[in-house]
């Protein structure tokens, strides 16, 4: 055994932390303060039993690290993989359109060409700076513009941003693109374009809880991991560059050689502050939040056109309230990004209200669409869902070590060099495993 770590935090940094550190070889115990793991990442289920997760989440081809969890974990057969970057679109009108887009910049040429919501100009233009990212050729000073100016530069126009740069941005990002910096956006697009795999998108065929945390919980268990839920982190005691140890439940832990805080970055400004710690490490993590709302619609007669097209019932939303519909078995999912950018007047809306206006949209771009088959309705807010990838954020995203030679951090707040998602925050327990390691 290598020693003891003390992991803090259920959430998906928190679950990969501690399946990495055991297969270390290191005697592994996670607390959760609340009675469920999964952090942000989790299902919930209405009062006949349906499920419906907090948000509907997509992978892409890219994220490495979280299809090596899943796999770990033994769930990749329960995902979905669309095959390049396509989207199926729904106008104000009903109809559809697809806009299709791979590694092969030919092959991409010619399917854009079928969009005939682009003209040809806009077509090459689009293909000529795809080519110039994958080349790595974007011009140093441009990494210092929000996404919105350094797309202008490109001579990237608005019905590209209609139907391609917004969808991506929102979607990707969960801001729009005047407020991201390009550097992340850079390096999105650059591991996007390093294979012919990276650009798939992948769904969820089921539910988070059977995805992710009850095949950890059964791993947790064979492989001698203690779990305790419920148990909250109430003060660090430290004394010399060491944390010595622990309050929690107003209970003394002082057994761990190592400890690893997995909790959000407003959790982690509140332990430190508890507990008395430097304040320029806390000035760190003054990150901006964007949310993110969801409407889950049970339905009882759901067309198969729109359970089995080509993105298995994954449509954008193109001028509307909402930016994406999912349709899966008896559940229609409604995914809005960053609503108070998106939404006027978006703080002063009733849930009811919001509900009702979703409804209206969807009875009026889905011909099929009728308020009496709808069985239930759930809304969902994430008030903190991504923290917002500014320009200058780089800078201050902490890294995995701090300041305590056994404390280290996790989260997709840290120097992952990625957006805000689950891929980020897998990452950074990859990286914290590698530093904990490196420390011995």
């Amino acid at each position: 055994m290598l020693g003891k770590v003390c992991v803090i935090g259920g959430g998906i940094s928190g679950i990969t932390s501690a399946i990495l550190l055991q297969k270390k070889g290191f005697e592994v115990t996670l607390i959760e303060a609340r009675n469920r793991l999964g952090g942000r990442l989790c299902s919930y289920y209405n009062s006949v039993g349906l499920s419906f997760d907090n948000g509907k989440h997509i992978l892409a081809g890219w994220y490495n690290k979280t299809l090596e969890l899943i796999s770990i974990l033994g769930t990749s057969d329960k995902l979905i993989r669309l095959r390049g970057l396509r989207t199926v679109f729904i106008e104000k009108d009903g109809k559809h359109s697809e806009l299709f887009i791979s590694n092969n910049f030919i092959f991409s040429f010619f399917n854009i060409l079928k969009f005939k919501k682009l003209s040809l100009k806009d077509i090459l233009n689009l293909v000529f700076f795809l080519r110039t990212v994958k080349k790595n050729n974007i011009k140093k000073e441009f990494l210092r513009l929000s996404v919105r100016d350094l797309l202008f530069k490109y001579k990237q126009t608005l019905p590209l941003f209609e139907y391609f740069w917004n969808p991506f941005v929102i979607s990707v990002f969960n801001t729009i693109p005047e407020r991201l910096s390009s550097d992340i956006f850079l390096n999105v697009l650059n591991e996007g374009f390093k294979n012919s795999d990276n650009l798939d998108l992948i769904l969820f065929g089921d539910s988070i809880d059977d995805i992710f945390i009850n095949p950890f919980i059964k791993y947790a268990e064979k492989n001698n991991i203690r779990i305790l839920k419920s148990s909250k982190i109430e003060q660090i005691i430290f004394d010399d560059k060491l944390i010595k140890k622990i309050i929690i439940n107003g209970k003394v832990q002082n057994s761990y050689n190592y400890y690893v805080l997995s909790v959000s970055s407003q959790n982690l400004s509140n332990i430190f502050i508890q507990s008395k710690i430097i304040p320029d490490i806390i000035n760190s993590f003054d990150f901006k939040y964007n949310s993110i709302m969801n409407i889950h619609i049970f339905y009882k007669n759901i067309p198969d056109e729109y359970l089995k097209n080509k993105t298995y019932g994954m449509f954008g939303i193109i001028n509307g309230l909402s930016h994406w519909w999912f349709f899966h078995k008896s559940l229609i999912s409604v995914v809005i990004s960053c609503p108070e950018l998106s939404i006027k007047d978006y703080s002063l809306l009733s849930n009811e209200k919001l509900k009702g206006m979703v409804l209206n949209e969807l009875s009026q771009r889905l011909k099929w669409f009728d308020i009496n088959q709808v069985s239930d309705i759930k809304l969902l807010k994430d008030k903190k869902a991504t923290f917002v990838s500014e320009i200058g954020t780089s800078n201050f995203r902490p890294e995995n070590s701090t300041l305590f030679k056994n404390l280290f951090i996790t989260g997709d707040f840290t120097n992952t060099g990625f957006p805000s998602t689950i891929e980020s925050a897998v990452k950074s327990a990859y990286n914290m495993t590698e530093k904990i390691c490196e420390s011995r």
